[in-house]
């Protein structure tokens, strides 16, 4: 045997031995110690490097157990929690690095990055914000020149096309162009989501214009499919159910013996082990929520007033009597109320065998202006005994929900709306029907998008279909009304 043979066996066995070591290694560490270690590792890392460490890392990471269970430690949650993610990894790495795709859409940085396609009059220019903008952090807009100086009119324009590796395209948003006659308009958004475009997109091509107008805040943002427009946690509240002590709760009043965490000893329609306990005299818990920080915009908030569901469980001891009371306040950006729900106080009296109760509400049509949710619970014992005997809560929450239909129309022709929804029973025979009168709108005037709701209650039995039907026309032939976000849901009962 000569001496390269020699030596290329010897590589081989230290190569061999290496692999065996590193193999014996990752076999000696339990895979449930190695799943709880990828899921403190950043998600880049555990995609990019350990997943290429050896076969079981790899189906680790490959997991969707793996990674809705990172959804669920960092409440990144589907809005409708009936219509899971076909791919949890896809959504969860969509939701959690989701940004705008535009460079430099608030003119912070000039005109950089723009390419100008028609740059007529006196072109384009940047300046500072001239009117209020629900985004107070937006401070300068994109200003288009007139056409001719004593032009009366402003005029913008938007063109969104999604192009293949060609460049062609394969679906377009086009809409009319906005027409305005007066200046002292608000500030407007145009919004659109691609869906079911098919396969083939590589670019997209972001175009917008104007005449005497101004834009700002622009942005493309690739969502994850069917879920909400904005992916944020879906319970608002920080720790609501006594998980960590009494972290993230503002103690208000704390009478008697304060507030202590106990576990949880009734039955209750949820994976709730610990609870909050009150004591003699009035125990109070408060959260304060700031919306911008949540991920909910001004303007958002403003426009598109979504419902707002708030949710909380009490439970009486059976051998006291003890009450109950909470109060959820919508409030202004200096923290004033603008709506709140506050209901009766909740009294049980001694030797009660009460189960856990729900109380739950949704504020709706609260107006624009909401910048911060205030969320306060508690109670006590009536019987005044040192201890904690009083009022038990956990699992509480505060959601934002999807809003419900809403109509809107063109500025430039007169239009109506209208609505009937029916309750049907087997012969599709109506048993219920909410048919409100149209809705019209006159030509040359700036409406908001508009929401109508109704809620069926106590329609009685039969009940097996429901026939949902909307509509309306403009009045010139020209531009009719406009419907998105409609829903129909089921609701328990408060």
């Amino acid at each position: 045997m000569d001496q390269n043979t020699r030596m290329d066996q010897s590589e081989s066995s230290r190569v061999a031995s290496r692999n065996q070591l590193r193999r014996s290694q990752q076999s000696a560490i339990p895979l449930p110690m190695v799943e709880e270690i990828l899921m403190n590792l950043p998600a880049h890392q555990v995609v990019q490097v350990c997943r290429l460490v050896c076969h079981e890392w790899k189906e680790l990471v490959d997991s969707a157990a793996h990674w809705r269970e990172r959804c669920k430690r960092e409440e990144i949650q589907p809005y409708d929690a009936s219509r899971v993610p076909e791919d949890w990894r896809l959504f969860y790495l969509q939701s959690k690095y989701r940004r705008n795709l535009l460079k430099n859409p608030k003119a912070d940085d000039g005109l950089q990055e723009w390419e100008f396609v028609h740059n007529t009059g006196d072109h384009w220019v940047t300046g500072e914000i001239g009117k209020p903008f629900p985004d107070n952090t937006v401070t300068k807009c994109f200003v288009a020149s007139r056409y001719t100086p004593d032009s009366k009119y402003s005029r913008y324009k938007l063109y969104v096309r999604l192009l293949d590796q060609e460049r062609k395209a394969i679906s377009t948003f086009n809409p009319y162009k906005v027409i305005l006659h007066r200046n002292d308009y608000p500030w407007c958004q145009m919004t659109c989501i691609f869906k079911n475009y098919g396969p083939g997109v590589r670019f997209i091509r972001f175009s917008h214009a104007g005449m005497g107008m101004q834009i700002t805040n622009s942005s493309v943002e690739v969502c994850p499919a069917a879920e909400r427009l904005r992916c944020t946690k879906s319970n608002l509240l920080k720790n609501p159910s006594a998980q960590d002590g009494l972290r993230g709760w503002k103690i208000v009043p704390s009478g008697g013996d304060c507030w202590v965490i106990e576990e949880n000893t009734k039955p209750i329609p949820d994976t709730v082990t610990k609870c909050f306990v009150t004591s003699y005299g009035l125990c109070l818990k408060q959260q304060l929520i700031d919306l911008n920080e949540e991920g909910y915009s001004d303007s958002f908030m403003d426009q598109v007033q979504p419902h707002i569901k708030i949710s909380d469980w009490y439970a009486p001891r059976h051998d006291f009597g003890s009450e109950y009371q909470i109060c959820v306040e919508l409030l202004d950006e200096r923290e004033k109320p603008i709506s709140t729900f506050q209901p009766e106080k909740v009294m049980f009296p001694f030797w009660n065998g009460e189960p856990w109760h729900q109380m739950t509400h949704v504020f709706k049509n609260y107006g624009p202006g909401v910048r911060f949710i205030r969320f306060t619970h508690g109670g006590g014992n009536t019987q005044y005994w040192p201890g904690h005997y009083g009022i038990q809560v956990t699992n509480s929450s505060v959601e934002i929900c999807p809003a419900d239909e809403r109509y809107a129309p063109f500025s430039d022709c007169g239009s109506e709306y209208q609505i009937c929804v029916e309750l049907l029973d087997e012969k599709k025979k109506p048993i219920s029907t909410f048919q409100p009168e149209k809705v019209f709108f006159q030509k040359g005037k700036m409406y908001p998008w508009r929401q109508m709701t109704h809620v069926f209650m106590n329609y009685g039995p039969g009940v097996r279909f429901i026939r949902f039907t909307h509509g309306g026309k403009d009045q010139e032939g020209q531009h009719g009304i406009q419907v998105t976000n409609s829903s129909v849901e089921i609701c328990p009962t408060d």
